[in-house]
């Protein structure tokens, strides 16, 4: 099997695959349209949960606005995908990742010519325009704007020199600007922030876009297995078993992924927080996870850029957050970091786990565990929580922020400048998850067997919001969708017209997710 070190190669190995890629020349839109098409071809007709059909990843030659690029979404959506790409069985991805993560082999910094700065555009120059540069989808009319989904940020702490790469939602707010997401006290590239804005200094920062699976999968490992200090580049050494290969910036004090399709270099301004839908009013970011289109934060930082550089004729590489390419990059590394916490505890019982594609990678988790003695029971998901516990705390972050929309919803129609989103699945699937989640403070104590009861209740309300997401969570322009779709069928994929049919018919209608659910 041929070597896999990059995007392109990472491409060129599934051009050797059965019905894993389908590429197409017909011109797309980013602007809800090229995430629309990948629901009906790509992601087999839907990605409600559990996904029952691992559709092919999908490389578009023709965005509209963006004469020269390309974009790529999918790559990770299939577990046999990910394990094709790293090299293994799809069984074995959690222990590969484990054994990975426990021998790191570090990054290093090379003086040879980076394929990612072929091309330079600098801040500076007149017509530096982030808008014209990057060819971000944005994945419903009701998103923000232009998301990159797929950047794999890069800092360095001010005080100890240490850096570490993660992934984080990022808008472009400006022609030289982008907002990024990050969780309060839940990544260590916000500790980064946070010291340096005591500091009053700038954070230098690099988001390398188009990168080798295994940085993409090994970015995505969170406390306790990765702690501060601990440079997940790293891990994606251990899988390739040879350091990943940096460059540096041209424009700032930091480093970039040398082989990246897209680098953009700037800096978090100390101290300066966002409104994310500033520009839109819509009250939406972009879709999450769980599958709900998720509140725009009114705390994000801001990123001034500095430069982007690229690699000639790029390509973009996106995913959507209610996807099973989510799955993969969250699932597979809490699988590892579940493996690590048990081993701890328990050595040599624990024979297998999976994260299943109905938690989204991070609510859900089956253990394959040897029990010895009656008093076995309970231990083994003691110490797989205490690997889990960031996810946990992260699903009740979730929940506060639904919330905290709600709350936001109340007020929207005395705002003279707001507007009505245009698609009531939006709202049926939000509604339906908040009035679910609703009264259950009580049970949010943490990692515990008390979060038995509460994992029963939100599935339930997370079925309820799929079944409103399904509806058409991403729409766009549907004939549009639809026909594009009809021209990628040569690869076997069918279109689920009936689903496109519903979602047309549930557009401006108010649905009943309970009712929906029955009917499942």
């Amino acid at each position: 099997m041929m070597e896999v070190n990059d995007l392109r190669s990472s491409i060129e190995l599934l051009k050797q695959m059965e019905h894993q890629l389908v590429e197409t020349d017909i011109e797309v839109d980013p602007e809800a349209e090229l995430a629309g098409v990948y629901r009906h071809v790509g992601a087999g007709g839907t990605v409600m949960r559990p996904t029952t059909v691992n559709g092919p990843a999908m490389l578009f030659h023709n965005i509209k606005g963006h004469k020269d690029a390309r974009v790529l979404i999918g790559l990770l959506a299939s577990r046999e995908r990910v394990a094709a790409l790293l090299g293994c069985r799809k069984e074995g991805l959690g222990k590969l990742l484990c054994d990975a993560a426990l021998h790191p082999i570090e990054p290093i910094v090379t003086d040879k010519k980076a394929s990612c700065q072929e091309v330079i555009h600098r801040a500076t120059d007149a017509d530096f325009d982030l808008y014209q540069l990057i060819p971000a989808p944005t994945n419903t009319p009701v998103d923000e704007g232009p998301y990159i989904t797929m950047g794999m940020c890069y800092a360095t702490h001010p005080d100890t020199g240490l850096s570490d790469v993660t992934i984080h939602r990022m808008c472009i707010q400006s022609k030289d600007e982008l907002s990024i997401f990050l969780q309060p006290g839940s990544r260590h590239i916000g500790a980064m922030a946070e010291r340096a804005t005591e500091l009053n200094e700038p954070l230098p920062i690099s988001v390398s876009i188009g990168v080798d699976p295994a940085i993409e999968v090994g970015s995505c490992f969170e406390p306790p297995t990765t702690p501060l200090g601990y440079n997940e580049l790293s891990i994606a050494g251990a899988l390739r078993k040879k350091p990943v290969e940096l460059t540096p910036c041209v424009s700032i004090k930091e480093n970039a992924i040398a082989n990246a399709e897209y680098v953009i270099e700037g800096e978090i301004q100390p101290g300066v927080k966002v409104i994310e839908d500033q520009n839109t009013h819509t009250g939406y970011a972009m879709p999450e996870f769980p599958g709900y289109n998720g509140a725009a934060s009114h705390e994000c930082w801001l990123i001034k850029v500095t430069a982007v550089t690229h690699r000639k004729n790029p390509i973009m590489q996106t995913c959507i957050g209610l996807s099973e390419e989510h799955v993969s990059m969250a699932g597979i590394p809490t699988e590892a970091s579940i493996y690590v916490m048990v081993e701890k505890a328990m050595p040599g019982r624990l024979k297998n786990v999976y994260c299943a594609s109905a938690g989204g990678g991070k609510y859900m988790a089956v253990l394959q565990f040897q029990k010895l003695s009656p008093s076995d029971e309970g231990r083994q998901r003691q110490a797989a929580l205490r690997g889990q516990c960031r996810s946990a705390h992260e699903g009740i972050a979730q929940q506060q922020k639904l919330r905290q929309h709600e709350q936001h919803e109340k007020h929207r129609d005395e705002r003279p400048d707001a507007h009505e989103p245009a698609h009531a699945g939006h709202r049926a699937g939000r509604d339906a998850r908040a009035d679910e989640q609703a009264g259950g403070d009580e049970h949010r104590a943490g990692c515990d067997d008390g979060r038995e009861g509460e994992v029963q209740r939100r599935d339930h309300g997370l079925a309820r919001a799929l079944i409103g997401a399904r509806l058409g969570i991403v729409r766009g322009d549907d004939d549009r969708i639809v026909h594009v779709a009809a021209h990628l069928n040569g690869a076997g994929h069918e279109i689920d017209h009936e689903e496109h049919i519903l979602a047309r018919e549930h557009r401006d209608a108010e649905v009943d997710p309970d009712a929906a659910l029955d009917d499942q």
